[in-house]
């Protein structure tokens, strides 16, 4: 009922409302310790009281009236840890309560007591904690206005100026708790969403290892079997050999799926760390081609250095455009080129146009596929370029330059 009935206020009068009969705004964790502490503090300031009113001229039950008037202290300060606006207002009311004079005929400075010069400015300290501006400049109004009646002219300008210090460093603790507390959730939800990209990326990761290893050896073991009875129709032992040359094509296969299957199934700290495949790779990479039919060569290149991520990444663009060519130009010379220029490696496979008759004989057809996505993926994420597309001579290049050392 109290937010909806100042929700349609203007924010002075709903500070207002608040500060009169608003809801306290609980802690976000109320420590017991704390409240203790607290307690044991009113406790204390409640014995001060009592037996610094001995001296005070009081008529009737002056034990009982002492006993009051110091109980009137332990409350409010027991309660600023929980309740602070509750703590507030009870002192507030206590203080516009004065002793009429057939009880204390010398009068009371204050109701309760001097010290009230520095209950009162930490009253309105925990309520600018935990309550906003608005409440906080009623409460601080209020409050200057309760100690001012009560002491002399000549002190009001420094009570005045104490309590709306305190209001000011209160909001100022309670902005700069507020700002934290948005860091943390802000922090925090950008850690989880860290987390999922890692796991999209690694998952994309091992999608285009999947690709590149499947490609590459199920075109090399298809190019072999469908080639084989035209190439080595009268070679019966080569025949054989080139079966055996398959199955062992086959087996490299699935080791390195199950290298990657691995991967996924295995725990971060737990997993194989098999050595990733680089420049020194290629040339065993271009023989077995060689060897399963493909016209296909490497340019000799000098001695290049790199780290292993980009020789990883030079390894799979040859690997894939191997592959490309072998689906989608059967019967094309391929020309592949690694060197290192201009503190870039640059990579190039280049095939020729395919042999009609090649086609035919092989029966193999272009088609989608994900590889020249997943090179420029590979190619992006190390800051290089990659360009595909058709050659001068009607074949087909793919070119990427890499950072040496990304």
């Amino acid at each position: 009922m109290v937010t909806m009935r100042t929700a349609a206020v203007p924010p002075l009068l709903s500070g207002l409302w608040n500060v009169v009969i608003g809801r306290d705004r609980a802690p976000a964790a109320p420590g017991r310790l704390l409240a203790a502490v607290f307690a044991l503090t009113g406790l204390g300031a409640a014995l001060f009281v009592y037996y610094d009113l001995a001296d005070v001229d009081l008529i009737g039950p002056v034990a009982a009236i002492r006993l009051a008037l110091a109980a009137a202290v332990v409350a409010p300060v027991a309660l600023l840890p929980r309740r602070p606006l509750l703590a507030w207002r009870l002192a507030i009311i206590a203080t516009l309560l004065d002793l009429p004079l057939d009880i204390a005929p010398a009068g009371l400075s204050w109701p309760w007591h001097p010290a009230q010069t520095l209950v009162l400015p930490a009253l309105v300290l925990f309520v600018a904690v935990r309550h906003p501006i608005t409440t906080v400049s009623w409460a601080a109004l209020m409050t200057a206005a309760a100690m001012v009646v009560h002491l002399p002219t000549s002190q009001a300008p420094v009570v005045i100026a104490f309590v709306v210090l305190s209001a000011v460093v209160g909001d100022q603790i309670r902005r700069r708790v507020e700002a934290q507390r948005d860091l943390t959730a802000e922090r925090k939800l950008t850690e989880v969403e860290l987390a999922r990209r890692v796991v999209l990326e690694e998952r994309a990761r091992i999608a285009r290892e999947m690709h590149d290893v499947v490609a590459h050896h199920m075109s090399l073991i298809a190019l072999r079997a469908e080639t084989a009875p035209y190439r080595l129709i009268d070679q019966p032992g080569a025949r054989d050999a080139e079966f055996v040359e398959i199955a062992s094509a086959s087996r490299a296969a699935l080791n390195d799926m199950r290298r990657l299957l691995g991967v996924l199934r295995s725990d971060p700290g737990t997993a194989a760390t098999a050595p990733s495949p680089g420049l020194a790779g290629i040339p065993a990479m271009i023989e077995a081609a060689g060897a399963a039919g493909l016209d296909v060569s490497l340019e000799p290149t000098g001695t290049m250095t790199a780290t292993p991520v980009v020789e990883e990444c030079a390894y799979r663009i040859v690997q894939e455009g191997i592959s490309n060519a072998t689906r989608h130009a059967p019967g094309a010379a391929i020309r592949v080129t690694v060197a290192a220029a201009d503190r870039t490696l640059q990579v190039r496979v280049h095939n020729t146009d395919p042999d009609p008759a090649a086609a035919v004989s092989s029966g193999s057809a272009a088609g989608g596929g994900h590889g020249i996505a997943g090179m420029r993926e590979r190619v992006g994420a190390l800051g290089g370029d990659l360009t595909t597309g058709p050659s001068q001579d009607r074949g087909y290049e793919v070119r990427a330059v890499l950072p040496l050392h990304a």
